[in-house]
């Protein structure tokens, strides 16, 4: 397990990408998949071919996903 900070190389990342509500949360494991999502993971949203997962981002939240990326 990793802090968000250390995972984003301490403000590396800063001009790339936008971070709300930041408080560097421990993270345990990363998904693609809101299904599989528990305490302590990051839900990554993409765009596919038949599904945007950005539509199951109050899914991952409610399955304990502490840490949310997506492409909006």
């Amino acid at each position: 397990m990793k802090r968000l900070s250390v995972l984003l190389g301490n403000g590396k990342l800063s001009t790339e990408c936008t971070i709300t509500n930041h408080k560097d949360p421990i993270l345990g494991s990363v998904s693609l998949d809101s299904r599989t999502c528990m305490p302590q993971c990051a839900f990554v949203a993409v765009c596919g071919l038949s599904h945007d997962g950005h539509h199951y981002i109050p899914e991952a939240r409610s399955r304990g996903a502490n840490v949310v990326v997506g492409s909006r």
